[in-house]
């Protein structure tokens, strides 16, 4: 069941609804009737609530169960217009997508997303990454919400959610955890928490796809060793150097084999940034098509401050020299933390302080 109505910010006329969306109401006097709630199945149906059928098709009976239930009115596709007449309620009469549905859920809630910090984890086994972003978060001085089938709270309330959650229940989440004094939510983005579209009109500030922990190992890997061998040439050419500037008099004792075979190493070099660069252009275009699918699947709107985060050198490096953990899945998570609250924009040195007091907690 799902419905957006304890945490209502807005109250909207019939009037409003049927220009903004587009929606053709009968009778036409009621357009000051104003609805308190939403609810997209009749069970959730509350009084004074705008019902909103979720599912494809909706029977007169549904219709009826949300009227006895005490709602003000209903939507209705153009295919459905013919179940007005079973209804003593107003209509509003036209097609709604889900876009314009979650704008429309948005709206009533006051756009609570507007207001936190949004960072989404996108995969099927998230609870690690979530829970390890939202201690983080903790430490670094951030009242946390979080939103996901392994458990979801505000704060340090836990809430009660019926898991998938929609679009409605999202909006609903999330004002909640303003109300109760959150920065930022956190939402694992799973089959198991969310349902089709639940994002939809949520700004999300930070997405990460956290599965790609191989590929990033792989790739940290081969860079490491594409490091090691620029600076062993580089030292090799410095010592041929040091040889043509050397005294006739003076020996510089360079191994002939090394000489001989230098063609054949840079050669290899060569062939190991290639398949470097190779690796992280097939990675990109691999995690940019699961993006794809996954902002596809849920709603979730890429904007322009929007930002994509992964683990990167930088990020396994701090959470390596934190010394937290000695786990690898652990200083895993823990690279993923540092580097969305990057991207999100927390300074470095804060990052740092917040890993040492991490440690003296741990």
């Amino acid at each position: 069941m799902s419905s957006l109505g304890e945490t209502m910010s807005q109250r909207m006329t019939l009037g409003y609804l049927g220009n903004h969306y587009g929606l053709a109401i009968r009778p036409r006097f009621c357009e000051p009737v104003t609805v308190t709630s939403l609810a997209d199945d009749a069970q959730s149906v509350r009084p004074g609530a705008l019902f909103v059928p979720s599912r494809g098709t909706v029977a007169a009976s549904d219709i009826a169960e949300a009227e006895a239930r005490g709602a003000y009115a209903v939507v209705l596709s153009q295919e459905q217009q013919s179940l007005a007449g079973s209804t003593q309620i107003p209509v509003l009469i036209g097609g709604l997508d889900a876009e314009q549905l979650g704008q429309l859920a948005s709206d009533v809630a006051g756009e609570p997303s507007e207001s936190l910090a949004v960072f989404t984890i996108a995969e099927d086994d998230s609870a690690r990454y979530v829970k390890k972003l939202a201690e983080f978060l903790h430490t670094l001085g951030n009242p946390v919400g979080v939103v996901s089938a392994a458990g979801s709270y505000s704060l340090d309330r836990p809430l009660d959610v019926d898991y998938p959650v929609s679009m409605f229940d999202m909006e609903r989440l999330m004002s909640v955890c303003l109300e109760d004094g959150a920065a930022a939510v956190i939402v694992a983005v799973n089959p198991q928490t969310l349902k089709p579209d639940a994002l939809q009109a949520v700004k999300v500030d930070v997405v990460s796809l956290a599965s790609s922990k191989s590929a990033v190992d792989e790739i940290s890997r081969r860079a490491r060793e594409a490091t090691d061998e620029a600076a062993r040439k580089a030292d090799m050419q410095s010592r041929i150097k040091s040889a043509a500037q050397a005294d006739f008099t003076q020996t510089v004792a360079i191994p002939v084999d090394e000489l001989h075979h230098e063609k054949r190493r840079e050669h290899e070099e060569k062939r190991k940034f290639e398949a470097l660069a190779a690796s992280r252009n097939q990675m990109r275009q691999a995690e940019s098509r699961r993006l794809k699918q996954i902002c596809k699947t849920y709603g979730l709107n890429l904007r322009k401050d929007t930002k994509v985060a992964a683990r990167t050198e930088e990020s396994d490096s701090l959470s390596r020299q934190a010394g937290i953990s000695e786990d690898g899945d652990s200083q895993r998570q823990l690279s993923l933390s540092i580097s969305m609250t990057m991207a999100a924009g927390v300074r470095k040195n804060n990052i740092k302080s917040a890993l040492r007091v991490s440690k003296e907690l741990s």
